[in-house]
């Protein structure tokens, strides 16, 4: 989830955006992207957003928190990580019986360049077991995480998680 900057406040505030509260914010997920934009304010907030502008643009926040922060990979083989971005994807906007609310989702689909010594080490995450790391095949992701030759749901994943592939 990408941030905005302390100096996009103002301008969102002039656009009538709130932060999004049917998820708790707490200290990773304040100033977040995923906010409440007003319908009239709507194109505005995108083309505020496509200009890159007051926001982050770079993936290397996320892949802190989510890989090296907690362990998973060695820091000293990610002291930085290249990303190719590949597109953009983003839904019509659409009722969310989830959220009670209409929404627009909007993704930026990257690739990582990574170097032999980071594919072997993302690699080695295969043998870790927990809640926060999942590899998943094609088929179990478009599933969103129905495994049709066990019959059960074996993981939960999103159904935006197919944008990737």
């Amino acid at each position: 989830m990408f941030k905005r900057f302390p100096e996009a406040n103002q301008t969102l505030a002039g656009l009538g955006v709130l932060d999004d509260d049917a998820m708790a914010i707490d200290t990773s997920s304040e100033q977040d992207l995923r906010i409440r934009v007003p319908a009239t304010s709507l194109v505005a907030f995108l083309r505020w957003y496509e200009s890159g502008k007051q926001r982050e643009v770079e993936t290397w926040r996320e892949f802190y928190e989510e890989m090296l922060r907690p362990g998973l990979v060695p820091a000293e083989i990610f002291p930085h990580l290249m990303m190719r971005h590949l597109r953009q994807h983003r839904t019509p906007i659409r009722w969310s019986d989830h959220f009670q609310c209409w929404e627009l989702l909007l993704a930026e689909i990257v690739e990582p360049i990574l170097t032999p010594e980071q594919r072997d080490a993302l690699e080695e995450t295969k043998s870790v077991s927990g809640d926060h790391l999942l590899w998943a095949g094609e088929a179990l992701i478009r599933s969103t995480g129905y495994d049709k030759t066990r019959h059960e749901r074996v993981a939960k994943i999103s159904e935006t998680s197919c944008w990737i592939l």
